[in-house]
């Protein structure tokens, strides 16, 4: 499990990866995570893969990328990370503090599994089947947002043993029904 060493940092690492497109909902998750960072006191180092954009994603990024220079004077910073082979994205998703997959639309979410992988408190809209509610939010409102990301932050332990649990049930009660179908 992870060591939750970053309440002790004045800094706060907030993954939002996977590859920039609209309803992946990255900018509203962006303005959230920052008015949380600002919240804790805290300046945000906001991750995304940038150098994969899809279905007219362009202008997404542009306004991630114009939002974070308004605020270079406060401290907050979008990083941007080149899309990976699974091996060093995990490693990557363990150096977070906290990773957000806010979307508006998912079927799995791949990323969510392997930040929860690594023992790293996730934050995520209702769309992701097997994730807990209690760290749940609605996609357009940042105050929501800012509230799964505060619980977050406050019960990383009880955020990362029910999103780990809860997935494991998920992939359980997929396996069966594969074999039933199967059989």
């Amino acid at each position: 499990k992870k060591k939750q060493l970053y309440k002790k940092n004045d800094i706060i690492n907030i993954g939002c990866f996977g590859a920039v497109r609209p309803l992946k909902n990255h900018l509203i998750q962006a303005i959230a995570s920052i008015k949380f960072a600002d919240a804790i006191g805290k300046k945000l180092h906001f991750h995304i893969n940038s150098d994969r954009v899809e279905q007219k994603g362009e202008p997404i990024l542009n306004n991630l990328i114009a939002t974070f220079e308004q605020l270079k004077d406060k401290g907050h910073r979008l990083i941007h990370h080149k899309w990976s082979v699974r091996e060093q994205f995990i490693e990557l998703c363990s150096t977070m503090d906290i990773g957000i997959q806010v979307s508006f639309n998912e079927t799995f979410n791949i990323v969510g599994a392997d930040i929860v992988s690594q023992g790293v408190p996730l934050v995520v809209s209702p769309e992701i089947p097997w994730a807990s509610r209690f760290f749940s939010s609605r996609q357009t409102n940042t105050d929501d947002i800012v509230s799964a990301l505060k619980y977050s932050y406050m019960l990383p332990s009880v955020n990362v043993f029910l999103n780990q649990t809860y997935l494991k049930w998920y992939t359980d009660d997929t396996i069966n029904i594969w074999f039933k179908f199967f059989k």
